[in-house]
C-alpha cells in the first residue's frame, strides 16, 4: 500500500493505492480504507483520498488497506507514513511609505497580501537599495542612507520562520530636495547716514542636504 505523492503539503490530495490482490479461492476482492493521523485513525477517513483540511504541516498521515472477499477481512496491510511538509508563504506587493519624501523623512518598507497555506502568523526580512546599492536590512530607511535625488527602493521577503518566500520588490522613490532654512538676519552697519552702504547678513544657514549656502534678498 502506497500514499502519492510522497512528498505533500497541506495542499495537496493524497490518494491511497495497492498494488494485487490475491484470493485462493478465487473470489472477487474488495478494499476498505483508513486514514491514520499521527498514528491516530481518522474517523470519516475511509476513501482513497485525503485533503488538508484533515491534516497541517508537521503531521504524518498513514493508510491502512484491508481486504475482503465478500465474506471475511484478510490481514491490513499499512503504507508508510508520509510527513506534511511546510509551505513557503508568499505576498502581493510592497510599497514605500510616505510614498514621497526629502532627507528629513523615515521611510518604511510596508508588504501587503500576506499568504500561507499552514496559517503561519507574517514575518518578513527586509533589504534596501540607494541607487542600485544595497544600503539597509531594516524595515525602515532614514536619511544617513540617502540624499536629495537618490532613488530608494526596499524589498521585502516573506519568512515563516521555516522558509522564506519570493522576494518582492517595491516601485522606486526619489528623495526630493529638503528647503533649507537660517537662524536669523542683520544689517550691517547697524546705524548709518544716506551715505551708507548697508548689507544684510544672514547666519545660522542649515540645509538637511549638505547644500552650500545660496540666498535671495528682500528690501
Amino acid at each position: 500500500v502506497v500514499i502519492n505523492p510522497s512528498a505533500a503539503y497541506e495542499d495537496t490530495v493524497l490518494t491511497a493505492n495497492y498494488g494485487l490482490t490475491n484470493d485462493v479461492d478465487g473470489q472477487s476482492v474488495s478494499v476498505a480504507w483508513q486514514w491514520n493521523l499521527n498514528g491516530n485513525p481518522l474517523a470519516a477517513a475511509t476513501g482513497t483520498t485525503l485533503d488538508g483540511s484533515a491534516f497541517d504541516k508537521g503531521d504524518s498521515i498513514t493508510v491502512t488497506a484491508t481486504p475482503n472477499d465478500g465474506l471475511e477481512d484478510g490481514a491490513p496491510s499499512a503504507s508508510t507514513a508520509v510527513l506534511i511538509l511546510n509551505t513557503a508563504p508568499s505576498i502581493s506587493s510592497v510599497s514605500i511609505s510616505p510614498a514621497a519624501g526629502t532627507e528629513a523623512t523615515a521611510f518604511t518598507c510596508v508588504p501587503a497580501g500576506w499568504t500561507d497555506i499552514d496559517g503561519d502568523a507574517p514575518g518578513y526580512t527586509w533589504s534596501w537599495a540607494v541607487n542600485g546599492a544595497p544600503a539597509a536590512t531594516t524595515q525602515t530607511l532614514d536619511g544617513a542612507s540617502f540624499d536629495a535625488g537618490d532613488s530608494i527602493v526596499c524589498t521585502a521577503t516573506p519568512f515563516d520562520g521555516i522558509l522564506a518566500g519570493s522576494p518582492v520588490v517595491s516601485p522606486p522613490v526619489v528623495v526630493a530636495n529638503s528647503p533649507p532654512s537660517i537662524a536669523s538676519v542683520s544689517i550691517s552697519p547697524g546705524t548709518g547716514t544716506e551715505t551708507t552702504v548697508f548689507t544684510c547678513l544672514p547666519s545660522g544657514w542649515s540645509d538637511p542636504d549638505g547644500d552650500s549656502p545660496g540666498y535671495l534678498y528682500q528690501w
